[in-house]
């Protein structure tokens, strides 16, 4: 298979009908899109079935796809989707969704990679991240850490503190849970898009 090393290339390649850049698109992405999902609805089965419709959606209108950053756009349509989830399962109120979605359709296309003051940012982002964990057990606050700032795999870590990746995987789940939840009260919808996206692919990897 194709190795498509830039999202650009693989935008193009999608967008002509690849279904290899599709393929290699998909396993890139699916496994973060559902955890992120997760945070949300609180459902593997949900979850997954989010993550499915995202893609089919995104395949079916790769016609319309431009130089986009995928991460913002796959994490914008993921939200979207679990949003309406939680709408049509009365989980929020309709005033709180279409408070928290105005003006979200704009975000689509936003690459936030590229912001001149991301290095502001960024100091804020670690000391927001630093304020929501220090609510949680020392052991949950440590293995997050291990995971997102210091980007060590799950494996690694149940090797090292002599846990069970299932363990391992719960504590990084309640941290992302706690962060979510942090992000959502305090950062405008931009803000709180591009914290939740760092999350989620970790500190190592910016």
């Amino acid at each position: 298979m194709k190795n498509y090393k830039s999202d650009v290339d693989l935008v193009e390649a999608i967008h002509r009908g690849e279904s290899g850049a599709f393929e290699q698109l998909y396993k890139r992405f699916a496994p973060r899109l559902r955890s992120f999902a997760h945070t949300f609805v609180g459902d593997d089965d949900a979850a997954a079935d989010i993550i499915q419709d995202c893609f089919v959606k995104l395949w079916l209108r790769r016609c319309e796809l431009t130089s986009v950053s995928l991460t913002s756009l796959l994490f914008t349509m993921v939200r979207n989707r679990c949003l309406n989830h939680l709408k049509h399962q009365s989980y929020l109120s309709f005033d709180n969704i279409d408070n928290t979605s105005r003006g979200w359709e704009s975000l689509y296309f936003v690459d936030f990679y590229g912001d001149a003051d991301r290095p502001l940012l960024m100091d804020e982002l670690r000391a927001q991240i630093e304020q929501a964990l220090s609510a949680l057990p020392y052991r949950t606050q440590q293995i997050f850490r291990m995971s997102r700032l210091q980007g060590m795999k799950s494996r690694e870590i149940a090797e090292m503190l002599q846990l069970s990746m299932t363990a391992v995987e719960n504590h990084i789940n309640k941290s992302l849970a706690q962060l979510n939840r942090h992000f959502f009260r305090n950062y405008p919808i931009d803000l709180y898009l591009f914290a939740v996206v760092f999350l989620f692919e970790g500190f190592s990897s910016w």
